[in-house]
């Protein structure tokens, strides 16, 4: 068994990676908040995820010839029922943070007009109301439409303000069959493999450009459905 846990945090001034670019330009209008302060980019980074806690396991399970149950059973039983493994991977984080955008902002020229201004904390409602609220709880309490040829003062990331994060786990089951009397050391291994097994959702795509009529919508799921994959393996 593997278990590992993480606590972490990514501060940066341009995370160069899809909406929070600057340099060449996605974000905060295709370039700085304030092209003669670029201190005001400064901020936790893109995929800056602060705790990750993960375990890896294989598991022989206790049954079959030469283990602790089962040594005496036949032939035929312990084909069945004994000599099987399992095996899982487990991962649970907290997820990225937020980049919030503005619609109908108005800017000096080259300045950005891409984000809001922000007078206390994004919070985040319930899961239970995502899909009837909105993903943000208070977003009309906290975020304003900026002055006319001003800048909004909100952060480049959020900073207290996540999408969801991770829970997931892969898992299998698989097993040995000698090939002995065919070809020494040979034997043929049957696998049976789960990725997201218990079927979690992860929910995303979360509608992020604050004065627009779907702000705060979530719009997609960010992981896939459980796939569950049987296979053979030869080793000879």
């Amino acid at each position: 068994m593997l278990v590992t846990y993480t606590n972490s945090k990514s501060i940066d001034d341009s995370s160069i990676s899809t909406s929070t670019e600057w340099i060449g330009g996605f974000a905060r209008g295709g370039g700085a908040a304030d092209p003669n302060n670029r201190k005001l980019e400064r901020s936790l980074s893109e995929w800056d995820i602060p705790q990750v806690f993960q375990v890896a396991y294989v598991w022989q399970l206790p049954f079959g010839k030469g283990r602790q149950f089962g040594s005496t059973w036949n032939p035929v039983l312990n084909a069945v029922l004994g000599g099987w493994q399992t095996s899982g991977s487990w991962r649970f984080d907290n997820g990225q943070p937020i980049s919030l955008g503005l619609s109908g902002g108005t800017a000096p020229w080259s300045y950005s007009s891409d984000s809001p201004d922000q007078n206390g904390t994004l919070k985040v409602n319930p899961k239970s109301l995502w899909f009837t609220q909105g993903y943000f709880a208070n977003a009309n309490q906290v975020l304003y439409m900026p002055p006319q040829y001003t800048i909004g003062n909100a952060s480049r990331e959020e900073p207290n303000t996540r999408v969801p994060g991770t829970k997931n786990a892969t898992l299998s089951l698989f097993k040995d069959f000698s090939l002995n009397k065919m070809r020494e050391g040979s034997k043929l291994q049957f696998r049976a493999e789960s990725f997201n097994a218990l079927n979690h959702p992860q929910f995303g795509c979360i509608a992020n450009t604050f004065n627009t009529g779907n702000f705060g919508d979530v719009a997609c799921q960010a992981n896939g459905p459980r796939e569950i994959q049987l296979g053979l393996q030869l080793y000879f």
